[in-house]
């Protein structure tokens, strides 16, 4: 990954916003260790970030030097992974409510045949309880 990859997906600002010196930031960090592709993923979810807020192409988007030299790719990646966490219990906590309803002879409409089947391939609930839930279970 080069420093190009970096300027082409980092959020474009109204007004100035130096290349050399970001370049130079960049790859001062890259000398230093720093794994280019989290930068990248950083400026890509900051970018992310800025459309979603309406901040692209206006005053209120870093510096991409000011960017890099906080180090704020950091920030990004890590409420990207807290982000992810975050899904997966809930994931899991839905998963598992629905297993125990399964088991306790319950089942909401809402949801699929697919997601029942999902439960019995986890080993949440049995193919037996998936049928008994009016599931038809295809071998």
């Amino acid at each position: 990954m080069t420093f190009d990859e970096f300027w082409r997906v980092y959020p474009k600002r109204r007004g100035v916003n130096p290349k050399q010196p970001a370049r130079k930031e960049f790859e001062r960090y890259v000398r230093h260790g720093v794994d280019p592709r989290d930068i990248l993923e950083g400026a890509r979810l900051y970018g992310a970030e800025c459309d979603e807020e309406g901040k692209t192409g206006s005053p209120y988007v870093a510096h991409a030097r000011t960017w890099l030299h906080q180090e704020r790719w950091k920030d990004h990646l890590e409420a990207e992974k807290v982000s992810r966490e975050t899904a997966e219990r809930a994931r899991e906590k839905s998963a598992e409510f629905k297993a125990r309803m399964i088991r306790q002879g319950k089942r909401l409409t809402m949801w699929s045949d697919q997601e029942i089947r999902q439960l019995v391939w986890e080993g949440r609930i049995t193919p037996a309880e998936a049928r008994a839930a009016g599931v038809r279970m295809v071998s």
